[in-house]
């Protein structure tokens, strides 16, 4: 006799085959990313020295959110001392 198993269809599926495929691609998905945004803000600002500077204050103020939503997140989970 065989061991029963569960199979999963339709949105949920997908949904976690996709964020599986994104997981193992991090660093690639945030490479494109970055080049892509790089590109749009040569072009929009249509300069070479300012995107590079802008992109990266972008990801310093997406890292700094990040990281108060974390500690805001593990203060109020903190037990009571």
């Amino acid at each position: 006799m065989t061991s029963p198993s569960v199979s999963v269809t339709g949105q949920t599926a997908i949904a976690t085959e996709r964020a599986a495929i994104t997981r193992q691609n991090l660093l690639i998905t945030l490479l494109v990313a970055f080049g892509i945004e790089l590109l749009i803000l040569i072009v929009y600002r249509r300069a070479f020295l300012t995107p590079p500077f802008v992109l990266a204050g972008s990801g310093l103020g997406i890292a700094a959110a990040l990281g108060l939503a974390v500690l805001v997140v593990r203060m109020s989970a903190a037990p009571p001392d």
